[in-house]
């Protein structure tokens, strides 16, 4: 079945990995693709003392938006190479649950596009559960759908990302 938690509020991620745990609890076999992020998510120590396995595409610590030229096109380049990954994956193995947290943001970045998504995902044997902001594109296909919408956030405030909370 298809999961899918988007919208701009936060609690996508949070959401993703409650139901990856949760599936891992029960002896389900889990994996998770962190798309757009870094290695430096407090999230993954989790996933490792837990024993779940899970693939990020780069290590450095540098947001997009702070990235220069070279480091934008590296950065690019490996959000494909993550993605391939993921469908090999998806593709090789059945009775998973995989988490794909931020693949909808990849086709408004040019990284790839809707219909390798859809391709991804139809006749899948998995669970497979994708976060994003927008997933509307893939509402028929999913059997699970919610929309987290933001009412307030510190950071409109100007606070900056808390370690442990926002990342």
């Amino acid at each position: 079945m298809i999961h899918i938690y988007d919208g701009d509020g936060k609690g996508k991620t949070s959401a993703g990995l409650g139901a990856l745990i949760r599936a891992h609890g029960s002896g389900m076999k889990t994996i998770a693709f962190f798309f757009l992020k870094n290695a430096v998510s407090s999230e993954l120590s989790s996933l490792v003392d837990l024993e779940i396995p899970f693939q990020v595409s780069y290590a450095d610590s540098t947001y997009y938006w702070d990235m220069d030229d070279e480091q934008k096109q590296d950065f690019l380049k490996r959000q494909k190479e993550l993605f391939a990954a993921a469908c090999s994956y998806v593709k090789n193995n059945e009775n998973r649950v995989i988490l794909l947290d931020e693949i909808l943001d990849l086709p408004q970045m040019g990284i790839i596009s809707d219909d390798e998504i859809a391709d991804l995902l139809s006749g899948c044997r998995n669970e497979i559960i994708l976060t994003g902001r927008d997933g509307s594109r893939f509402e028929q296909m999913a059997d699970y759908y919610s929309h987290i919408t933001k009412v307030k956030h510190p950071y409109d405030q100007g606070h900056e990302a808390r370690k442990g909370i926002e990342y």
